[in-house]
């Protein structure tokens, strides 16, 4: 039985499309890069709990004023 060079490209590239979806259910079942459910934290990795302060930005006039010393006062004339 002879297949003709069309059915041949289509049967290689539906082989090539079966051994790509095997692949990658393979490759997804046995490592962590598609992690699982339930599967976040490494085995060895000890857990601990950091807790931060967030600090908004203050703004005045267009900048952010957080760590600086300001002093609001008026400019009199010929003051310099």
């Amino acid at each position: 039985m002879k297949f003709s060079t069309s059915t041949k490209v289509i049967w290689g590239v539906a082989l090539l499309l079966v051994i790509a979806g095997v692949s990658f259910f393979w490759i997804d079942a046995k490592t962590s890069f598609f992690s699982q459910q339930g599967n976040y934290v490494l085995e060895s990795d000890s857990s601990h709990h950091v807790e931060r302060e967030i600090v908004l930005p203050v703004f005045l006039h267009g900048m952010v004023i957080n760590n600086l010393h300001i002093v609001e006062d008026e400019v009199k004339r010929n003051q310099r």
